[in-house]
């Protein structure tokens, strides 16, 4: 579930058991329950979350005979001069929220947020892959390439890079409705288009699938 107000953006996850209470009613009004106080009270952690809706939690489980789990929870602080877009996939089952850092881009930024829900970007940027990641793929790749001249070693492993933050990096993914761009270029050529300045980028994104 996903709620936001002017000043902020509140993403929760709460499972259940089976597909049958995903539907019930009391489950769904429990969960947007929970969102909608995670908005307003903005618990600092997700035990703190737990703790103020256990009570109602408790007496749900008793009622509908399954387990429920707040699982993760995240809230965004809107700040001034960005542009926030939300989307909503398959009943709740995905969310994403994007944030843009550059006014009037709230269209580009829902557009980005349905990119995230199909491509399913683990990083936002290269520099955000952690080292361990990126020394694991060098290893790969030239066990792959063993015996060729170290230059040319360095030219195939930077370019299996590349490959690697076109897969995993938002910022280095074709963009689904445009493949001729990145989703930085898009971002950055409707920035100028719309008057939000040269050096619009995204700022942060969230990505929350059931059970992933």
């Amino acid at each position: 579930r996903v709620c936001d107000d002017s000043h902020r953006i509140a993403v929760v996850e709460v499972n259940c058991e089976t597909d049958f209470v995903v539907r019930n009613d009391d489950y769904r009004d429990f969960a947007q329950a929970v969102t909608e106080l995670a908005l307003h009270n903005h618990p600092k952690t997700l035990e703190a979350l737990r703790e103020h809706t256990e009570e109602r939690r408790a007496a749900l489980v008793g009622k509908i005979g399954e387990n429920i789990v707040i699982n993760r929870y995240t809230l965004i602080e809107k700040k001034e001069g960005h542009s926030y877009g939300i989307y909503v996939h398959g009943d709740g089952k995905i969310v994403c929220v994007v944030d843009i850092k550059g006014h009037h881009m709230v269209d580009v930024a829902k557009e980005i947020a349905m990119h995230c829900a199909a491509a399913h970007p683990h990083y936002l940027s290269p520099a955000d892959v952690p080292s361990e990641i990126l020394s694991k793929e060098e290893e790969i790749a030239r066990a792959q390439i063993h015996g060729k001249p170290e230059n040319v070693v360095q030219k195939i492993i930077e370019g299996k890079k590349n490959t690697y933050f076109a897969e995993v990096c938002l910022n280095k993914q074709k963009f689904i409705k445009d493949e001729s761009l990145t989703i930085e270029e898009y971002v950055r050529k409707k920035g100028k288009e719309l008057g939000a300045g040269d050096l619009t980028i995204i700022s942060s994104y969230v990505r929350l699938q059931v059970g992933v």
